[in-house]
């Protein structure tokens, strides 16, 4: 977020999108090149893999922290930090066979079930 304090006996207008002043010239002098305020985001989901239990899904967000989700709950309910992907999958599959009851979408950069 940028946040230009502007002298008050200057009347600037945008013209052609650029700033110019009163008399036609550019006021680039006055402008700042870095900002004031920054505003963090959130971490996205990169990757995701259903279980085979069908309830829980593990995830890759771009920080490459690995986290797991139960469904019915639709919450985080674990988080493994920066580990391999497979690992964590391979640790949580358990030898289960459950219809599958819904897909998971992370395209959006959260997890929607």
């Amino acid at each position: 977020m940028f946040r230009w304090p502007l002298p008050s006996n200057t009347s600037l207008s945008i013209g052609d999108g650029q700033l110019e002043d009163e008399f036609g010239h550019l006021g680039i002098d006055s402008l700042r090149r870095s900002p004031d305020v920054i505003t963090p985001g959130a971490t996205s989901i990169k990757h995701a893999g259903i279980l085979n239990d069908k309830r829980h899904v593990i995830t890759k967000d771009s920080d490459d922290c690995i986290g797991l989700y139960d469904v019915l709950a639709g919450r985080k309910v674990a988080d493994f930090g920066k580990r391999p992907f497979e690992d964590v999958i391979s640790e949580h599959n358990r030898k289960v066979f459950v219809p599958s009851w819904f897909s998971v979408d992370y395209k959006s950069g959260v997890c929607v079930c």
